[in-house]
């Protein structure tokens, strides 16, 4: 018994050096450290597992950068005040997202979808969520037309201040003169617009459940644990930090009128509406088709998985049935000499 088991050790030493980064459960905390970098690398270097984690940031992005600035957003293009702005945003653009991962979770598992039907399926939500995502770039008002202000981002407040007041007239009949800039004609287009972004927010959140069950049925079972903190650690490294900085950044660079506070670039009064459509929305579509790039290179990966598990089904069958036939031909010439 001694010998025997004496033998068997060394051929199960690499197995057990296999499950040192397979069973975390089993290690020790100094075990575990050792071998973190070699799973770790083992499930980075998964193609689907990667792919899916590229797709969540750019989705990721997407979110957090219109959850940052939307409001904001609203509130320059349209005019609207702040509260009716997020009025809209938490009675249209959050409840239909969290319908939109409710359809993603009942489709997948009424349909019983495999790996292939999920990949499907994120694919066609991404595709129509950056379809809805086109009329935006046409949907918003032009910028308020202020004397003598040429719309040219970076000019200096200075050489503006002078002529906010030329021209002026006397109000007729004394009636009341509010502060603020001047009501837009367009205001009536926020509400088809954030219905459009409502809509596409919903297909985006389509795709977050069968996304997850690609990552869990991609990765061996004994790294599902550690895919999945890999993965919300990129989203949060990749998508959640950077992006509003992203969008912040390429708002600024939209400003007309930025005002000074004690010799320095303070707040921004006026926006190039225009520029600021363009930018803010461009980067929504970048976002949008980084993430449909991914589920494409998904899709075809699977696919060519499917083919290869074809082919190697059939050569068995193949040699199976070359073995019927030729013991058959051996059968016949011994009856024949019965």
């Amino acid at each position: 018994g001694e010998d025997a088991s004496s033998e068997r050790s060394p051929e199960e030493s690499p197995e057990k050096k296999d499950g040192l980064a397979q069973i975390a459960p089993d290690l020790t905390v100094i075990q575990f450290i050792k071998v973190f970098p070699r799973v770790m690398l083992r499930t980075l270097r998964h193609p689907i597992f990667l792919l899916v984690v590229l797709s969540q940031v750019c989705m990721s992005s997407m979110v957090a950068g219109m959850a940052t600035f939307l409001p904001k957003f609203l509130e320059r293009q349209f005019s609207v005040t702040a509260s009716y702005a997020n009025l809209l945003i938490g009675c249209l653009t959050i409840p239909l997202a969290i319908v939109g991962i409710v359809v993603g979770g009942i489709l997948v598992k009424r349909l019983r979808l495999g790996p292939m039907h999920c990949g499907t399926l994120c694919l066609l939500g991404a595709l129509f969520c950056l379809l809805l995502s086109t009329p935006l770039f046409f949907m918003g008002c032009s910028t308020h037309q202020i004397a003598g202000i040429n719309h040219q981002p970076g000019l200096h407040g200075a050489l503006l201040l002078p002529v906010f007041y030329t021209n002026c007239s006397c109000v007729v009949g004394g009636g009341p003169v509010p502060a603020g800039s001047c009501d837009s004609a367009c205001s009536h287009l926020v509400l088809p617009f954030m219905i459009l972004v409502s809509l596409g927010a919903a297909l985006a959140s389509v795709t977050h459940t069968p996304s997850f069950m690609l990552i869990l049925r991609g990765v061996k079972k004994e790294d599902k644990t550690l895919a999945v903190g890999i993965q919300f650690m990129l989203l949060r490294v990749l998508a959640w930090m950077p992006s509003p900085v992203i969008h912040g950044s390429a708002i600024d660079t939209t400003c007309v009128y930025w005002a000074q506070s004690c010799g320095r670039r303070a707040v921004c009064h006026y926006y190039d509406h225009d520029l600021l459509r363009n930018r803010f929305i461009g980067l929504q579509f970048f976002f949008k088709t980084g993430s449909l790039a991914c589920f494409a290179l998904i899709l075809a990966i699977l696919r060519q998985q499917d083919k290869e598990e074809g082919t190697k089904a059939t050569i068995p069958n193949s040699g199976l049935q070359q073995q019927l036939l030729a013991s058959g031909a051996k059968k016949e010439p011994e009856e024949s000499r019965v």
